[in-house]
């Protein structure tokens, strides 16, 4: 189900569902897509995620904003199963975002819009994946792949096209290493997230990728920027200090959102990167890189943006 809110209460009075056939975008849009939790039962939580994101954004960017929720818990898991054995793999949920989203977006009266005309309005469109959310990203894109080959482009037209959406992923439990060519994606992930070591526990990401805060290129559109989040288990009793950032104490199970998205430049790697990547994407008004979407926004000025940009610099060079 998708889901808006009509004003700024923090708790759910004003959570809105959305009939999907009448949703038009014409404006900067993000579509959050949650973790577990965020069934669709769960109002409280649809109603927090989206209030916590109108927070990170004001005053900076101006978007309308949506939560996509997984019909339970139990079924977000096994579609996170079920992708990561086939990752052409897509359900009836994906196939309705591609068809009431995704398609007006690219076509009018069922053809095909001409190639700037359908980027222009694709520029409009963000998601922001989290955890399992990543995995519903991903289907959605194999299901808007296909939707825009049944309007009638050819099927580079439609990958070049897909390219417009940006995604970021914070978390995921999808494969960034795999999805180098499909949306213009950034993902984010914690080195010693015991969550994605569970589900990929034989992935090289987590051995090559060591504590510092590391941006890698995977590919033109796509950019993987791991870190630690947390100290070592044997750092636990004296602090563990790198690049002047004093990390946190070392959890057994390091999946927490605050170590993602936060703006504690003195305790977090990954500090600011969430926020002005989301505002970058917003603001686009071209097409976009995914390493621009690193950059501090144009609009910002300051000590803690000339660190930041530092940090960036820093982290993409080593």
């Amino acid at each position: 189900m998708l889901w808006e809110k009509g004003g700024d209460a923090k708790e759910n009075s004003d959570l809105k569902k959305v009939d999907l056939p009448t949703l038009s975008i014409t404006e900067p849009t993000i579509v959050i897509i949650s973790g577990w939790p965020v069934a669709d039962r769960k109002k409280t939580m649809i109603s927090k995620e989206i209030h916590s994101l109108k927070k990170l954004l004001a005053p900076y960017a101006a978007s309308r904003i949506y939560c996509l929720s997984h019909r339970s818990g139990l079924s977000a898991s096994f579609n996170t199963l079920a992708y990561n054995f086939s990752p052409a793999h897509e359900t009836k949920a994906a196939r309705d975002f591609a068809q009431w989203i995704i398609a007006p977006l690219v076509s009018e009266n069922g053809r095909p819009l001409p190639l700037d005309a359908a980027k222009q309005r694709l520029r409009n469109l963000t998601l922001y994946t989290i955890c399992a959310g990543a995995v519903a990203g991903q289907e959605i894109y194999n299901a808007a792949l296909k939707k825009m080959k049944d309007i009638g482009y050819k099927h580079q037209e439609a990958a070049e096209l897909l390219q417009e959406v940006v995604d970021i992923a914070v978390a995921p439990l999808s494969s960034p290493w795999k999805e180098t060519n499909r949306f213009s994606t950034l993902s984010l992930v914690n080195s010693d997230d015991g969550m994605l070591k569970l589900v990929h526990p034989l992935r090289a990401l987590f051995h090559k990728h060591g504590q510092r805060l590391k941006i890698s290129p995977l590919s033109a559109t796509s950019v993987l920027v791991t870190a630690s989040a947390r100290r070592k288990i044997w750092q636990w009793r004296k602090k563990e200090v790198i690049e002047g950032v004093s990390l946190p104490r070392w959890r057994a199970i390091s999946h927490d959102m605050p170590d993602y998205i936060n703006m504690q430049d003195k305790s977090s790697q990954f500090s600011r990167i969430v926020q002005y990547a989301l505002i970058n994407a917003v603001n686009r008004k071209a097409t976009i890189k995914p390493m621009d979407l690193l950059e501090a926004p144009a609009t910002l000025e300051g000590p803690a943006q000339d660190n930041y940009q530092r940090r960036i610099r820093q982290a993409f060079s080593t």
